[in-house]
C-alpha cells in the first residue's frame, strides 16, 4: 500500500521532484565551487570558526541543547519562507533558489568538516554530519519543496484557490514533514557527540 502511494506520488510529482533534486545538486557544485575560489583568508575564517565552535562544545548537554534547538527554528522558519513564498507571484522560482542555496550549504560544510579534522577524520565526520544526516533530511526538504511549489499553481496558474479542506491537508503535510527532519535532527545531535569525541581526541 505505501509503496503504491509513494509511486503514484512521484509519477504525479516527477517533474517538480526532478527539478529541485537538480537544483540541490546544482547548489552543491556551486558550494565546492564558491568555497574553492574563495580568497585565502575566507578559507582560514571559516575552518578557524568551525574549530571554535567545536572548542566551545565541550560538554554534552551544550550540544544537546543547541543542535536540537537550531534545528527546530531554523527548519521552522525555513517551512514559514515557503508558505509566504508560495502566495506570491514568484514563489515557486524563490523555492528553486532556496534548493540551490540548500546545497550550497551542505557542500561549503563538508569541506569545511574536512578541513578542521583531516581527511581520515573528515571522512567519518562528513558520513555522520552530512550524509547520514541528510539522507533523512532530503526527502523531507524536497517533499516540502513541492507541496508549496502546488499551493503555488493552485493559486496563480489554476486559480482555483484553497479550500478549507485542502489547507488542513497542508497543515498536516507540513506536520508530517517536519517531524521527518526532526528525525534529522536528532541523528544530527548524535552525530556531532560522536564528532565531538574525535575533535577531543585529535587535541
Amino acid at each position: 500500500m505505501l509503496k503504491k502511494l509513494v509511486r503514484e506520488y512521484i509519477l504525479k510529482n516527477k517533474y517538480d521532484l526532478f527539478v529541485i533534486l537538480i537544483m540541490l545538486l546544482i547548489g552543491i557544485i556551486v558550494g565546492i565551487g564558491v568555497y574553492a575560489f574563495s580568497d585565502s583568508s575566507i578559507k582560514e575564517a571559516l575552518i578557524t570558526e568551525a574549530t571554535e565552535v567545536f572548542k566551545i562544545s565541550t560538554g554534552k548537554e551544550y550540544l544537546e541543547t543547541n543542535v536540537v534547538f537550531n534545528g527546530i527554528k531554523t527548519n521552522l522558519i525555513l517551512i514559514l519562507i515557503f508558505a509566504m513564498a508560495s502566495v506570491t507571484l514568484f514563489g515557486r522560482y524563490v523555492i528553486e533558489m532556496l534548493a540551490v542555496i540548500k546545497g550550497a550549504m551542505i557542500s561549503i560544510y563538508a569541506v569545511i568538516l574536512f578541513n578542521v579534522f583531516g581527511l581520515g577524520g573528515g571522512m567519518l565526520v562528513v558520513f555522520l554530519l552530512v550524509v547520514l544526516v541528510n539522507v533523512i533530511y532530503i526527502p523531507a526538504y524536497i517533499f516540502l519543496s513541492v507541496m508549496f511549489m502546488e499551493v503555488h499553481f493552485n493559486i496563480f496558474k489554476k486559480r482555483a484557490g484553497m479550500t478549507g479542506l485542502e489547507f488542513l491537508g497542508y497543515i498536516a503535510k507540513s506536520a508530517g514533514s517536519f517531524i521527518i527532519i526532526f528525525s534529522s535532527i536528532i541523528a544530527e545531535q548524535m552525530a556531532s557527540l560522536v564528532a565531538l569525541k574525535l575533535f577531543l581526541n585529535m587535541k
